[in-house]
């Protein structure tokens, strides 16, 4: 489930002092193109769309080449693209990213990478994937824990400015006041 996915991050994380998460959909995508998912960029992890999905290439529906799994297949049988094995196929991947148009009750999220019970049409790395809630499991469903480093931006020639502290105001301690809203 995503929360057995969720819960190992975090025992990942306490585990080791890094910080681990499962990667939103963005930092997915970024990850499998190579920091390059336009259409004349990376299509597929291993190149644009001309280089095509084959059985040498990710574990999807069927056999053939170097795929020889009606399941899935051990972490490292086909190519390293990136730096990363099996963005595409072999099992979907959940995202931190929850699905726009989703229930506010029973909440979807997104899953990326394509998986070995599902056709080819699935492995481009902009695909996304939305059916499942967050209390799914099966075979064909897993995760990639991400480190993800919080970025400190600073620009030169300028000065941090600190914020002020909360302030109260005499009102805010009468019983009937009612803090401002936005519109």
């Amino acid at each position: 489930t995503w929360y057995g996915a969720d819960a190992y991050c975090q025992w990942l994380a306490e585990a080791t002092g890094q910080p681990v998460t499962l990667p939103d959909e963005w930092l997915w995508e970024y990850a499998a193109s190579g920091g390059n998912s336009t259409i004349s960029g990376r299509f597929y992890p291993w190149g644009p769309r001309f280089a095509g999905a084959t059985y040498n290439n990710a574990n999807y529906s069927g056999t053939g080449g170097i795929d020889i799994y009606n399941g899935t297949s051990p972490v490292g049988i086909f190519p390293l693209y990136q730096g990363l094995y099996d963005m595409a196929g072999n099992v979907f991947e959940w995202t931190t990213t929850l699905y726009e148009q989703g229930n506010p009750v029973d909440p979807f999220r997104v899953l990326r990478g394509g998986s070995w019970n599902q056709p080819v049409d699935f492995l481009p790395t902009s695909n996304r994937l939305v059916y499942k809630n967050e209390y799914y499991s099966d075979k064909a469903t897993g995760f990639r824990p991400a480190i993800v480093e919080s970025a400190a931006f600073k620009v030169s020639g300028y000065i941090e400015v600190p914020t002020s502290p909360a302030v109260t105001t005499p009102n805010s301690v009468r019983p009937d006041y009612a803090a401002p809203t936005s519109r």
